[in-house]
């Protein structure tokens, strides 16, 4: 009777350290969390880099970025929406009811050549906060900042949005309040709109 109980309670021990590193590598593992730097580059930034070798003149404004190309810039992101509700289908042969409804879009991008339609495939989970994170940082998001999606502090890493206002582009946002979330200061002009609406 002693054996059995020794025996059970060694199962019992294996078991729950077992549990216990199976616990450890998931969160070391699946939950990743990223290290925000919290540094911005800079014009001195370039001057300093190995694979850069002709020094660039800085513009008029001030920054080392290039001249623009275009006066204005419009980025129109939708988020949570079929592309083939945007462009023609490729996949079906026969057309569905929801495609091709965004018809403007695709018309303006057809006939004015300063126009393009782009897809992005997202992989799940996916929310606002971690699409966004993703596309004005260049970096992975994680499944850990699911949970920052109702409430997300504010970015302070370097980012798309910022660099734009640092070399002296006026950025207007209208949409999803997640982007006044993310970046709280920066637009000269916002409308936001509930997330969840």
């Amino acid at each position: 009777m002693a054996v059995a109980a020794k025996w059970a309670f060694c199962a019992f021990l294996g078991i729950m350290l077992l549990h216990i590193l199976a616990i450890l590598l998931f969160t070391r593992g699946f939950l990743l969390t990223r290290s925000e730097l919290s540094q911005y580059s800079h014009c001195s930034d370039v001057d300093e880099s190995p694979c850069f070798s002709p020094p660039r003149d800085q513009t008029s404004n001030g920054s080392c970025w290039n001249k623009p190309v275009v006066d204005r810039l419009v980025i129109i992101v939708l988020d949570a929406i079929r592309f083939d509700f945007v462009a023609p289908s490729t996949f079906f042969a026969e057309k569905k009811p929801w495609m091709d409804k965004l018809q403007v879009l695709h018309e303006f991008a057809s006939q004015n050549r300063s126009s393009r339609i782009f897809k992005a495939i997202a992989d799940p989970p996916t929310t606002s906060l971690q699409r966004l994170k993703g596309l004005t940082t260049g970096g992975l998001p994680t499944f850990i900042d699911v949970g920052n999606s109702f409430g997300a502090p504010a970015i302070v890493e370097d980012n798309l949005i910022h660099q734009l206002v640092q070399n002296g582009t006026r950025v207007v946002m209208m949409g999803d309040d997640t982007w006044i979330q993310l970046f709280p200061h920066p637009f000269v002009k916002s409308y936001p709109f509930p997330s969840f609406t």
